[in-house]
């Protein structure tokens, strides 16, 4: 079995569209949800991917992602 991949957070903003940049340390997004909302934001949620689900040849499997 493969190694999952690390964790890793995005930061969004509700009505700015999806996040697209991965935080692999989560200091950073903290300090880029702080840089958002001091440009504006009201708010801005930290999100942590914890599971990651793919295809196998078969069953489709989910894993745990790893912590630090």
């Amino acid at each position: 079995m493969e190694v999952a991949t690390k964790r890793f957070w995005m930061v969004y903003i509700e009505g700015r569209g999806n996040p697209t940049y991965e935080h692999l340390r989560e200091a950073d997004s903290l300090t880029e949800a702080a840089r958002l909302v001091s440009t504006g934001a009201t708010s801005a949620y930290v999100l942590e991917a914890t599971y990651i689900v793919k295809q196998a040849e078969s069953p489709i499997i989910s894993e745990r992602l790893e912590s630090d």
